[in-house]
């Protein structure tokens, strides 16, 4: 009795072709260890399965080996499935990239100046307005700027944390309109 191979058609459309991929190339493979995986890595799960289980003749080693490859191939799904997570996410946050780019690029220093203080009015502005949550111990917004000499900056919201006129600017050019 002679058996012919199956062949696919030489021109198909669509997933005519695809539609096998899983055979040959994912978890219904009958490769265990996939080219581009690391069969140093099979191996030590295999050796690790044999040390736990210690099977005995043949039958015992193939259903070790068949438990590795199950393993194996669980993992191969994971990774998959993380991966396919990882580029949904891509697509999902690919609008926002450039923003995010220019966010964390932006650096605006300030530089304060302090006048000469005596320890009573240092004393009396930590008793008034209590700093102990701010950095740099002092708070510019309210009382705090009794104890300037000057500031320099080119956006003044930065001293208190987020430097807001570039923040609009850097919105704007984002696309987001801004009143």
């Amino acid at each position: 009795m002679s058996t012919t191979p199956q062949t696919l058609p030489a021109e198909t459309g669509g997933t005519d072709i695809t539609r096998f991929n899983a055979l040959r190339h994912g978890v219904l493979s009958r490769y265990t260890v996939l080219p581009w995986e690391n069969a140093d890595e099979y191996r030590s799960v295999v050796e690790g399965l044999v040390a736990e289980h210690g099977p005995h003749g043949p039958t015992e080693e193939h259903l070790v080996e068949e438990i590795a490859g199950i393993l194996w191939r669980k993992r191969r799904l994971r990774l998959a499935e993380a991966a396919a997570h990882r580029r949904g996410l891509d697509r999902t946050l690919a609008s926002y990239r450039e923003t995010v780019k220019v966010a964390l690029v932006h650096l605006d220093t300030t530089t304060v100046f302090f006048r000469a203080l005596s320890a009573k009015e240092i004393e009396r502005y930590v008793e008034r307005e209590k700093p102990f949550d701010c950095a740099g111990g002092f708070k510019a917004e309210a009382l705090g700027v009794t104890l300037f000499e000057s500031i320099e900056s080119q956006d003044p919201t930065a001293l208190i944390g987020l430097p807001l006129i570039w923040l609009a600017c850097a919105l704007r050019r984002a696309g987001y309109a801004l009143p």
